[in-house]
């Protein structure tokens, strides 16, 4: 799976844009993603299991109207306040092929909904 992330207005630094951690989605699975929700970046970076050798490099994504980032399901990724005063709007996509399982442990309006056409299309068939 990976997401599509577009973005509808300017992102720029202090509109808090998408920061990914460089080279994270080939740390594997973490099996207890509980920090998922946390809003302290600073703290969840102490916290996530990493190799010895990983080094935690955040990359801030800042983009025009209209550009588009994508990014593995495996990659730390996260947004820090908008500080900006002006919107931040965007929305995702997230796209798998018929070869990607879903997790049992998420569960939830994800994976109840998958197997929905209107709310999971197929967008590609041959």
């Amino acid at each position: 799976m990976f997401t599509a992330w577009v973005a509808l207005t300017e992102v720029e630094s202090d509109c808090g844009p998408m920061t990914f951690v460089r080279g994270s989605h080939r740390w594997g699975l973490n099996e207890n993603p509980s920090h998922f929700r946390d809003t302290d970046l600073d703290e969840q970076s102490e916290s996530i299991p990493r190799p010895d050798t990983a080094e935690w490099e955040e990359v801030a994504a800042t983009m025009t109207s209209g550009s588009v980032s994508f990014h593995h399901r495996l990659t730390y990724h996260g947004s820090r306040s908008n500080v900006s005063g002006k919107s931040r709007r965007s929305f995702a996509l997230h796209l798998r092929t018929e070869n990607s399982d879903p997790l049992d442990t998420i569960g939830g309006y994800y994976n109840e909904n998958l197997e929905d056409p209107d709310l999971c299309p197929v967008i590609y068939s041959e």
